[in-house]
């Protein structure tokens, strides 16, 4: 299991550094606020460990990241760490899949959802797309990248748009990644050291050669694709209300 742990998270900024005397400080370790110390990153890492299928956990972080997470209560001692190369998250599963040539399952460090990777990897293999995303309807995002899935559970189409609705499936941050015929030249190509793709144009190749499919996480609980102060104040709002009703 690969987990994309490397962002800065800039657009959160007047959240983080009050976690850090006003220095900058790593989104994927806003607290949660749902049980003890427990983190954004702390809960992907959880749930990467319960899936039958996770293998070893390697944490793709960067110089600004790696050491607030070494030193993080909520991230195990033993959890192995990487530096990533470049700001590009897709390439924390991409290198890896195309070093060893088999099936990556990977997540961005950086969301709040409750789901089965046990699921992801059955809807994977039922609907045979090389590739799937986890999506799912959220608050509303800003800068969110948005699909259009048809009934077989193909994506069609991706847009990016400067504000999500709350009723578009957006890309929440969980992929299986599997070594075919299309994905091998493909990403190959797109990823040569000195001429990295795009997020974007990875993502648009891929549903142009209609590899892409969506596993669709259930409307409720809503999943929390954590990028700005109004998403994070709703998921604290989530949480809240949860442990009231508990």
């Amino acid at each position: 299991m690969h987990i994309a742990a490397g962002g800065k998270g800039s657009r959160l900024d007047s959240v983080t550094r009050q976690l850090n005397d006003g220095a900058p400080y790593p989104k994927l370790l806003l607290p949660t606020q749902e049980s003890g110390d427990e983190t954004l990153l702390g809960r992907v890492v959880r749930t990467a460990q319960a899936a039958k299928f996770s293998g070893r956990i390697t944490l793709h972080t960067s110089e600004f990241t790696e050491p607030f997470i070494a030193e993080h209560s909520d991230i195990e001692a033993n959890i192995r760490m990487v530096r990533t190369l470049g700001d590009n998250s897709l390439r924390a599963f991409i290198d890896p899949l195309l070093d060893t040539g088999s099936r990556i399952l990977g997540a961005s460090g950086d969301h709040y959802a409750n789901y089965d990777w046990d699921d992801i990897v059955a809807t994977h293999e039922a609907q045979g797309f090389a590739v799937t995303f986890m999506v799912g309807r959220t608050v509303a995002v800003d800068d969110g990248a948005v699909f259009d899935i048809n009934s077989e559970g193909r994506i069609t189409s991706f847009e990016r748009k400067d504000r999500t609705d709350p009723n578009d499936y957006v890309n929440i941050g969980a992929y299986v990644f599997d070594f075919t015929q299309v994905t091998r030249p493909l990403l190959s190509n797109l990823m040569r050291p000195l001429d990295s793709a795009s997020q974007e144009e990875i993502v648009e190749a891929l549903i142009h050669e209609k590899a892409a499919g969506a596993y669709i996480l259930p409307d409720m609980p809503t999943p929390f694709n954590v990028n700005t102060p109004e998403t994070y104040s709703a998921l604290l709002a989530h949480t809240s209300s949860a442990q009231s009703a508990a």
